[in-house]
């Protein structure tokens, strides 16, 4: 089995609500569990930047769930290639959401302080989502649910999902 790892930067479609985001997590932990897939989604309002990881069809079967679902849009390959190990291997869907407060993350991969992904190569969003990676907080709490939207942040309460079928919560 060859494993490789692909990036993609989307956009989100118009009409996009916080429940949606919800509905991608829920579903990649699902499907990504099943398929051996594992990565980390970056996720603002505007844009998804996304590694995948695993087998190469799991990964490919993966990536056209991603095209035909209509909560993305515009998506491209920024990078796909063999690796000898995965990136993120205790996760089947790590998230970092709304992590503009990394203005610092954002200038050293990007160059500006505002996320857009599609202006990012390869390289430097493989780099980015690794450091994103270093600072997600490993608190842990058993749960077989993500949690509710809460009203106090557009997006809820931002789930980080730490080590495979353990789900933290970091509030904004």
């Amino acid at each position: 089995m060859f494993l490789v790892n692909m990036i993609y930067a989307s956009r989100t479609n118009p009409g996009f609500n916080p429940q949606d985001i919800e509905g991608i997590l829920r579903s990649s932990l699902r499907n990504n569990e099943r398929a051996g897939v594992t990565g980390i989604l970056a996720f603002n309002s505007d844009y998804f930047l996304q590694c995948l990881e695993g087998s190469r069809d799991a990964v490919n079967d993966a990536y056209h769930r991603i095209l035909h679902d209509r909560r993305h849009h515009d998506p491209v390959i920024l990078t796909y290639h063999e690796v000898t190990h995965r990136q993120f291997p205790q996760w089947s869907m790590g998230y970092m959401g709304e992590f503009c407060q990394h203005r610092d993350i954002l200038m050293k991969y990007a160059g500006s302080t505002h996320f857009q992904p599609y202006e990012m190569s390869g390289e430097s969003a493989s780099a980015m989502l690794l450091e994103l990676a270093s600072r997600i907080p490993c608190k842990t709490q058993l749960s077989e649910e993500l949690p509710p939207v809460s009203p106090r942040h557009p997006h809820g309460a931002i789930p980080v999902i730490p080590p495979r079928g353990v789900h933290a919560t970091v509030p904004f």
